[in-house]
């Protein structure tokens, strides 16, 4: 009787769409190593691997899409086996991501740190600058630990060791404020929490608001705050311009402040965080009262403010998702295509705004007239 059992020397069934043991057939190696080499796994060698994406791509191999959804369903339905330590990387002397109460790092590691777990993961913190040590450094410790996983928090000022071997791992970072390498990214999606305000503050019957922002906080969300506020200024009041009022530290300066205020008529702000009512304070003004105060990247200590509250332990766990993901897939290195995944915040009333007016009613006998844009904000669909 014939033996049922496959030799490396058999050729592939032509009847059938291949598949990893056909290509382990022709291989003559074990399906487990084809399954690795087809993730591009480090655990293969280089020689090994190239051998066997030759050979799949000569069978014509595809994966099966039924299969992998299968696989998946299967994994999502079972608790997650331990599969290792994620690399929470950053470069910060004070490591404020993870300590200070304003910054929203600490929150993308709480909900990163959550995500990690349902997968089987671990999320360990590594510091360039804390920790004193080199890229070449942290490379070796990731290698010599098999983590193969980053999660990177670039800071706002200065930057990420260039010499790093990204090509040694899977990388997901945060925010536009990293030039370089260009890497996927989760954000906040500041140029629709911006529009939000900016469209919120016309509702209320401002018209003359102004941006107040940190030139760093600028770069770092790409810019995009700052196109909203002209877009949406423009749209709502066509050929007027105020222009924002940029700074490089916690606040701006005084005297420039009040300035930037009388000069163009401000009566609303836009503003990062709670980094303002302190100032409006010295020179007499009191938020909501006097002039309003909108956040566009508020967090949890700012809730008295209205503006929009940044999801951001969604925005961890979507960095993971996304890292996980790249890793199942055996993507390594600056990828070819990066992705930019954008998380939108959610509206909070806050204290430091007026009501939103109400719409003009008009009368049957006599309709009313149309209103100037100078004199009625034009409405937005939200």
């Amino acid at each position: 009787m014939a033996s049922s059992e496959s030799s490396p020397n058999m050729a592939p069934s032509p009847s059938s769409r291949p598949t990893q043991h056909d290509i382990a057939i022709k291989a003559g190696v074990h399906r487990a190593t084809v399954s690795l080499a087809l993730k591009n796994s480090p655990r293969i060698n280089a020689e090994t691997r190239e051998r066997i994406l030759e050979i799949a791509q000569e069978l014509g191999y595809e994966p099966d899409p039924m299969l992998s959804a299968l696989a998946f369903y299967r994994t999502r339905q079972r608790p997650a086996s331990f599969q290792g330590v994620l690399a929470w990387l950053t470069n910060s002397v004070l490591d404020s991501q993870l300590h200070h109460p304003k910054f929203h790092y600490n929150r993308y590691f709480s909900g990163a740190a959550k995500r990690a777990q349902f997968y089987g993961y671990r999320l360990e913190p590594f510091n360039f600058k804390r920790q004193n040590l080199s890229p070449r450094r942290i490379n070796a410790i990731l290698a010599a630990r098999s983590i193969q996983g980053v999660l990177l928090c670039p800071p706002h000022k200065g930057s990420i060791a260039t010499d790093f071997n990204w090509n040694a791992v899977s990388t997901v970072t945060f925010g536009y404020s990293l030039p370089s390498p260009d890497l996927h990214m989760v954000a906040s999606a500041h140029y629709r929490n911006t529009q939000r305000v900016m469209r919120e503050l016309y509702a209320r019957g401002y018209r003359a608001p102004g941006l107040v922002i940190n030139a760093a906080v600028d770069r770092g969300s790409g810019h995009n705050i700052y196109a909203a506020y002209l877009v949406e200024q423009n749209l709502a009041t066509p050929g007027v311009s105020i222009p924002p009022l940029f700074h490089d530290s916690e606040e701006p300066d005084l005297a420039m402040f009040e300035g930037w205020l009388g000069r163009y008529g401000i009566d609303a702000l836009l503003v990062p965080q709670n980094n303002i009512t302190a100032l409006l304070g010295k020179i007499g003004l009191k938020p909501g009262v006097d002039i309003g105060v909108a956040g566009i990247a508020l967090t949890e200590n700012d809730a008295f403010l209205a503006g929009i509250l940044e999801r951001d332990e969604e925005i961890g766990m979507t960095a993971v998702d996304m890292l996980v993901t790249i890793l199942r897939n055996g993507e390594r290195g600056v990828p070819a295509v990066p992705q930019r995944t954008h998380i939108e915040g959610r509206w909070i009333e806050g204290e430091t705004l007026r009501p939103v007016l109400p719409l003009p009613s008009a009368s049957p006998a006599s309709p009313a007239s149309p209103a100037s844009p100078a004199a009625t904000p034009r409405s937005h669909a939200l």
